[in-house]
């Protein structure tokens, strides 16, 4: 099935299952990233900066 779904996308099954790897991992991370965001947000530890405010601290 897997050789026939990535034949149907035009790509090799080596190439296939690299991508799907490699997606599989970034989707991880930023589910992971997601939820250290939201454990942050809960404790109040994070900090939100209008555009004017960061052109002010980057001196821009």
């Amino acid at each position: 099935m897997i050789k026939m779904y990535a034949e149907f996308l035009g790509m090799s099954v080596s190439d296939f299952v690299k991508t799907s790897v490699n997606e599989r991992i970034e989707d991880a991370f930023d589910l992971s990233e997601i939820e250290a965001y939201e454990k942050r947000k809960a404790k109040g530890e994070t900090q939100f900066y209008s555009l004017d405010e960061v052109k002010k601290q980057l001196g821009l």
